[in-house]
């Protein structure tokens, strides 16, 4: 499948035989209830508040969520009456799920993120020990089980789609067949939704300094690294800038963060997890620029926020950015080019980049949810 047949399978809303959603019920399974997961979760259950049930576990103990959430989830619901179709994330062992529930209702999966293209941290001593392949598999097997199945981004759907041959070719022996043909033909791309709070101006708000914005998870698959090496390298430069550090940080995060903290402390503004929302965007206003190192981006919740408020993306020219800011000189396709960036920003208005964000607004795009859930269950 290649990306013209795939930008056709992107939902377009339609009310044609669509019966009224207050017929419909979805439980909604999110067996890693944190970050995005969470967001999207919650985002999808305020859109539909008659029709969606949400059903989740703690965000922790990721691989434990794909082996042991199915039974969990299984015999939570034994006891609730059928809905209309089950929605589950790519962290559900759906495989295993379905032959554990007792009712034959439709089942839907949402890839947030995928383990096969996912890379894996350093410290991770799965890869080592040859354990690296069975989470690939439950995202394998549990796409080739769902009847229908979307993804938040073209490039996340082509991504998984394009890993899959060169998975099977490990396997020893009795691959399965056409698994790419049999996962392609039931799959869409339908982003994340957003509900973004009213600010004002953001240039009224934004000083002349640069102030860099990093708004992420605090994790290795974020590029920590490279932002810290960004920032050494400005500083020798002798360019000015100020520091917000912002994101869920896990326990044994990267230490390129204590660095950060002790190295340029002079140049931080804040420095940390950010509970309520109201201070969270108030932070968001005040930078000017985000340098996003990221080695992995499926959709990019944070880029998208960024935006809203005005702040200007600086984006490597691969993952999902290079299908979503081709219009915009926000693009960089070397670490020298990004110090350049830095140094000399573009020109992008706020009102530009807030166009771009307008277009994931739940209010825009629920309605190729409830496409979604139509086509699949009628």
């Amino acid at each position: 499948m290649n990306n013209s047949q795939i930008l056709t399978c992107i939902y377009s809303p339609s009310t044609k035989n669509r019966l009224p959603f207050q017929t419909i019920m979805v439980y909604l399974l999110n067996p890693h209830h944190s970050g995005s997961h969470r967001a999207w979760a919650n985002g999808l259950a305020r859109q539909l508040p008659d029709g969606c049930k949400k059903f989740t576990l703690p965000g922790r103990h990721w691989k434990w969520r794909m082996h042991g959430a199915a039974l969990h989830f299984a015999d939570l619901l034994s006891s609730e009456s059928p809905p209309s179709a089950i929605l589950a994330t790519d962290m559900l062992d759906l495989a295993t799920f379905k032959s554990l529930y007792r009712h034959q209702v439709p089942t839907l999966l949402y890839f947030h993120e995928n383990q096969l293209t996912y890379p894996w941290s350093d410290r991770d001593q799965d890869p080592e020990m040859g354990r690296d392949r069975h989470y690939g598999w439950i995202n394998m097997t549990s796409a080739l089980a769902a009847d229908a199945i979307a993804f938040n981004s073209s490039y996340h759907l082509q991504a998984f789609l394009d890993a899959i041959p060169k998975f099977l070719k490990a396997l020893p022996d009795f691959r399965p067949k056409q698994v790419v043909e049999r996962i392609g033909a039931k799959s869409c791309v339908i982003p994340i939704g957003f509900d973004f709070p009213d600010l004002p101006s953001t240039h009224a708000q934004k000083t002349k300094e640069t102030v860099l914005l990093w708004n992420h998870r605090w994790e290795y698959d974020k590029g920590p690294d490279e932002f810290l090496r960004l920032c050494q390298r400005l500083k020798e430069r002798g360019v000015d800038f100020k520091l917000i550090v912002i994101g869920e940080s896990a326990r044994n995060h990267p230490p390129a963060f204590n660095t950060l903290q002790t190295d340029f402390q002079n140049q931080i503004i804040h420095f940390g997890f950010v509970e309520e929302k109201e201070r969270y965007w108030s932070l968001l206003s005040q930078a000017t620029l985000q340098p996003v190192t990221s080695k992995q981006d499926f959709f990019g919740m944070s880029v998208v926020e960024a935006q809203w408020a005005g702040v200007i993306p600086l984006l490597p020219n691969r993952l999902v950015f290079s299908e979503r800011a081709a219009s915009l000189p926000i693009l960089y396709n070397s670490f020298e080019e990004l110090v350049e960036m830095v140094a000399n920003p573009p020109n992008v208005s706020a009102q530009a980049l807030r166009q771009i964000a307008q277009n994931f607004q739940w209010s825009t795009i629920i309605d190729q949810y409830r496409d979604w859930f139509h086509t699949s269950i009628i």
